[in-house]
Order: structure tokens, then sequence, then C-alpha cells
């Protein structure tokens, strides 16, 4: 069984948006829109490897991000924005979830939430 942490970050923005209007303000195509309920979820996903750490994923989303942080701010006002970041480990090993201050501080900056959810790997 291979010792590897695996992990995967999105972005979404969700509520009563309308999802191209989002995407000709923020000059990003969003990889999945999709209606959950009453809301309407516009999300783009970190393009790196699932072997990168959770901190690099949430780097290159937030350099896409940012340069729209004014933008960004507006919107959380009325809707929900979310850094959303899975791992999947092995079920023996301990592993702290650590994002620098810096990640956390920008995260902030945008009034977006940080959501982190952890699974052990299967055994087979």
């Amino acid at each position: 069984m291979a010792n590897e942490v695996r992990s995967w970050a999105i972005f979404t923005i969700r509520g009563n948006i309308l999802p191209d209007q989002i995407t000709r303000d923020m000059k990003i195509e969003p990889d999945r829109v999709f209606a959950d309920g009453k809301d309407r979820v516009w999300q783009i996903n970190s393009t790196l490897g699932a072997t990168e750490t959770t901190e690099a994923h949430f780097h290159e989303l937030l350099l896409r991000l940012l340069p729209q942080s004014a933008m960004l701010r507006k919107l959380a006002s009325d809707h929900y924005l979310e850094f959303y970041c899975f791992l999947e480990k092995p079920q023996e090993m301990s592993l702290p979830i650590t994002l620098s201050p810096r990640i956390l501080l920008l995260c902030g900056y945008l009034r977006a939430h940080v959501d982190v959810e952890v699974k052990d790997l299967d055994v087979v």
C-alpha cells in the first residue's frame, strides 16, 4: 500500500447567483456550474495534481482569484464563498492539516470560508 497523501481543492460561489455574469466579470471559466437545491454554484478547481500539498492547491486558486478581489469581496456580502479541500491519507497515518498564515489571511481577505475534509484511504 502506498503511503501517499492525496488532496484536491476547489473554490465556490454559492447562492442566488448569475453564473454567466460571474464568469464574465471574473474572466475565469468555471469548471462546473450546478444547482444545489435553491442555490446555484459556480466552481473552479485547482489545476494541480493530487500529490501536491494543500497549501499549493490553495495558492494556485488564490493566484487566479486575487486579481478579482474587489468583486469577490462584494459578492461575499450576499453569497457564500468557500475554499474546500479534500484529503485522502493512509488509515495509519496521523496527518496535521496546516495552512500558512499568509494563505489564511488571503482567504479571509476574500471573505471566503475554508473547509477541509479528511478521509482514510480504503484498505484493500
